[in-house]
């Protein structure tokens, strides 16, 4: 029938609670449970950035095939930068109005 209007059924406080107790983030026990400033569990022992073991003492660390062309890609691209960014032409408003209030004034003289 056209007149009728389709509702949802309401759902009782018992219901709500039910349903969220289901949810997997609520299994968690207390003790996994730990805020950000806790001191939390380490199972691991610490070691170096992205897991890569100390050379032995006395000889240096090997660089990695793509660590060459990455760091001399990056000192170019901070060389163009800086120097390209030094070079660039001045398009500062304030500057113009100044240098053409100065043009004009030294004509009117």
């Amino acid at each position: 029938d056209e007149g009728t209007v389709a509702t949802t059924p309401s759902l009782s406080r018992r219901d709500v609670m039910a349903t969220w107790k289901r949810m997997p983030w609520t299994r968690l026990r207390a003790a996994q449970v730990r805020g950000f400033w806790s001191q939390g569990k380490q199972e691991v022992l610490p070691g170096k950035l992205f897991g890569e073991t100390p050379p032995p003492p006395g000889q240096s660390r090997k660089w990695e095939s793509w660590e060459l062309p990455y760091y001399t890609g990056m000192l170019l691209a901070v060389g163009i930068l800086y120097f390209g960014l030094q070079a660039r032409p001045n398009t500062n408003i304030r500057d113009w109005a100044r240098q053409e209030a100065l043009k004009r004034s030294e004509e009117t003289k």
